[in-house]
Parts: C-alpha cells; structure tokens; sequence
C-alpha cells in the first residue's frame, strides 16, 4: 500500500542537505518518491515504506526527522 507522509526534518541548512537526505530516502525498498525542501524544512515521501523506517534514515544522516501528517 501507498503511503504519503510529511516530515519536519530539522537542521537542513541548504540545497546539500536536500540531496543528502533524498538521495538516502530514495535507496530504501518502498520508496516511490521523496522530496526534501530545506527552506520549510519539510521531507514528502511517498511508496510503502513505513513513517518510522524513514524516519530513522533521515535521523541516521544527523537530523531530526518528526512527522506531522500522514
């Protein structure tokens, strides 16, 4: 199944910062798209991998991932 979900993701400082974190969201099994935004520091993913598994990549990278909506 499809899911959607949005993530504050804190401490992305520029462009570099959205490359890195979509870059490793993007190698993870279920993962259809991703799309980091550091301006609004927001994260959107879609595919069926679950909140927490990205989370915890976003998290692994030295972030701060919190999702706000599913």
């Amino acid at each position: 199944m499809t899911e959607q979900y949005f993530f504050r993701v804190n401490g992305m400082e520029d462009g570099s910062c959205e490359e890195r974190i979509e870059k490793a969201v993007k190698s993870m099994k279920g993962i259809d798209f991703v799309e980091a935004d550091y301006e609004s520091s927001m994260v959107i993913t879609k595919g069926s991998a679950t909140s927490a598994e990205i989370s915890d990549v976003i998290n692994v990278l030295g972030y701060n991932a919190i999702l706000v909506a599913e």
